[in-house]
Parts: structure tokens; C-alpha cells; sequence
């Protein structure tokens, strides 16, 4: 015998319920943040293989380690989804927590994974101000650069 067809859930006379309406601001509260954190180049993809419900838990431990915060609220991630490429996708409740996940990458990512290596958010740079004529024959010169740089003289 053939299945008999199933019956429509609201018959056609009656209209289906009415959608609820929201109005912006109420929209943006629901509205989760998020950033993509990617491996530094050449490094292995984190969490490979692991289910997104682990990571998710082994990244807000590492934050809890930390005491990671914004305006004394705990910064946690909701969820995280992973790319193809190594990329994370972590999803927060605040703009200010998304924020600060991304500012401070560096110091919470290897404690999560340690093959989750990032490029650093600031990268030192040495400043300094060359002298109009520079002899290359005269070790001053090279002697005070390098003091000036705190680098030691090898030779």
C-alpha cells in the first residue's frame, strides 16, 4: 500500500502566524562578533581534526588562564568555526571582546594549541638617524650603530 499524503500543518482558510518584529537595537544584541585568526605561514593547522565543541572549550580555558577581560567582564568565545585554509572564525558576544581576541592573539593562541602559532600584532622596528657622511673605513662609526642598537660587536 501507498503512504497516505501527509496533512498541511495550518489548514489554507486559516493564515500562518505573524512574525514577530524587531527592532534594531534588539536585532544587534543578538548579533554575535566575530574575527578570523590565521596560523602563521608554514606552521600546521590548529585544532586538526578535533571537534569544534573541544577547541571552543580549550580556547576559553586558555583565556580563563589569562584572566582575559574587557571592563572586568570575562572575555569568552559563543562558537568558532574553521576553514579550509587553517583559518579560525570565533564568534563573541561583545565588539570589545572580538577586539581584544584579535589585539592579543599572541599571547592566548599557543596556550590553546601549541601548534596555533600567529604573526604578531606589533612587529619592533629599530629607529634611528643615519649621519649625513658616512665613512665605512672608520669603526666609529659601525661601533656606535651598533651601540646605539644594542647589538654586540662580533668580529
Amino acid at each position: 500500500q501507498k503512504n497516505p499524503i501527509p496533512k498541511p500543518t495550518f489548514l489554507p482558510n486559516k493564515p500562518p502566524p505573524a512574525l514577530q518584529r524587531f527592532q534594531p537595537q534588539e536585532f544587534n544584541k543578538l548579533k554575535k562578533y566575530n574575527i578570523v585568526i590565521g596560523p602563521r605561514l608554514g606552521s600546521p593547522k590548529p585544532f586538526e581534526g578535533k571537534a569544534n565543541q573541544e577547541f571552543n572549550n580549550k580556547i576559553n580555558k586558555a583565556l580563563f588562564e589569562i584572566n582575559s577581560k574587557y571592563e572586568n567582564n570575562p572575555i569568552q568565545i559563543k562558537d568558532s568555526t574553521r576553514y579550509a585554509s587553517g583559518n579560525i572564525k570565533l564568534f563573541t558576544k561583545t565588539r570589545h571582546g572580538a577586539a581584544w581576541l584579535l589585539n592579543y592573539r599572541e599571547e592566548w593562541t599557543h596556550l590553546a594549541e601549541s601548534t596555533f602559532v600567529t604573526s604578531p600584532t606589533l612587529i619592533p622596528v629599530i629607529a634611528h638617524s643615519c649621519p649625513a657622511y658616512l665613512d665605512l673605513d672608520d669603526n666609529t662609526n659601525s661601533d656606535n650603530l651598533l651601540k646605539q642598537n644594542e647589538i654586540e660587536k662580533k668580529m
